[in-house]
């Protein structure tokens, strides 16, 4: 797996070569880097994690990017990866946590694939699935990290357990 510091230079590389689609690429990528921080590049390992935040709405991409922080930083371990489109999060290969949005909705959603076997306490999850629930975010307020960060140790203790 490459870098998020190798996607930079690579990028930054693209923006003086002769070719217009890599350097609007490079725009792109170069407009998404002057929204992260240092923290963000050095958590970011996978160039479509990077592809799939610069695509939201700044203000879905601000809450998406706390969410990744809160649980990159609850289990050092997890990884980030995209699947079926989406933000995911995973151990040892292991599905734990996902975030998706829809294009019209004015949220984002934070959710567990194994869900109906975490401790919900404020009741948060939503959803009917046999076993994945989800949390809507609607803004900043609505990111209860004390209880994320549980519920990832959580679903990574119950990978580890199986």
């Amino acid at each position: 797996m490459i870098s998020y510091l190798q996607v930079l230079f690579s990028n930054l590389l693209l923006c003086i070569g002769p070719c217009s689609a890599s350097k609007e690429h490079s725009q792109m990528m170069i407009k998404y880097f002057n929204k992260v921080t240092l923290w963000d590049l050095l958590l970011m390992d996978d160039a479509r994690v990077a592809d799939f935040l610069s695509n939201l709405p700044e203000e879905k991409r601000k809450l998406a990017e706390i969410i990744r922080r809160t649980v990159l930083q609850a289990d050092k371990k997890v990884e980030e990866t995209i699947k079926w489109g989406n933000l995911t999060f995973v151990k040892n290969g292991k599905n734990i946590a996902f975030v998706y949005t829809y294009d019209k909705g004015p949220y984002i959603n934070f959710g567990f694939l194994k869900a109906t076997s975490l401790k919900d306490p404020k009741g948060l999850f939503q959803g009917t699935g046999k076993g994945m629930r989800h949390v809507k975010i609607y803004s900043e307020k609505d990111i209860d990290k004390k209880q994320f960060t549980a519920w990832v140790k959580e679903a990574v203790q119950l990978e580890v357990d199986r």
